[in-house]
């Protein structure tokens, strides 16, 4: 009896400690659910020192956005957010997304360079030694951004959201 409480107490230790993003090679994990058409982007460090910090003059490499859609979606806005229905049921919209497969109700569009296709499979191939940003995420009724770092070995580097601060004037 104490190794089953003891394995309930661990399993729910490991799901709710759970960063608020995580990422790596193979997919995208946003906890409360990926809302948000967000864009990935690849890009060329253009700083003349070489600190180790999300450059803060770069040009982009390569942009991916997210869409969310499909026959029959349709979105409404709820308390400032977007909700997504089909044929008029809410979707439970997914908290992972695999970059190297197919997702239902999502896909992908190069926005540089330019394909003006739809791709149901990520269609960057992420790089080592390279900064990447994400931008337009929608996380608990905030825009948020993420940036990531992916080493020489392969490796992702990175710490939680950030969150975009507005002014209200």
């Amino acid at each position: 009896m104490k190794q089953i409480t003891f394995l309930i107490i661990l399993c729910f230790l490991n799901f709710s400690c759970r960063k608020n993003i995580e990422i790596d090679k193979n997919k995208i994990f946003i906890k409360g659910g990926i809302k948000s058409e967000f864009v990935i982007i690849k890009v060329k460090n253009n700083n003349p020192d070489n600190n180790f910090s999300f450059p803060y003059n770069y040009s982009v490499k390569e942009k991916a956005r997210l869409k969310i859609e499909g026959n029959g979606i349709t979105f409404h806005y709820e308390n400032g957010e977007k909700k997504y229905s089909l044929n008029g049921k809410l979707i439970d919209l997914k908290d992972e997304l695999d970059f190297r497969s197919k997702n239902e109700y999502y896909h992908w569009i190069l926005e540089k360079p330019i394909d003006n296709k739809k791709h149901e499979i990520f269609p960057m191939k992420f790089e080592n030694d390279c900064w990447y940003s994400i931008r337009d995420i929608r996380f608990r009724g905030s825009n948020c951004y993420f940036e990531f770092y992916i080493n020489k070995k392969g490796e992702f580097e990175y710490d939680d959201i950030g969150y975009i601060n507005l002014s209200p004037i």
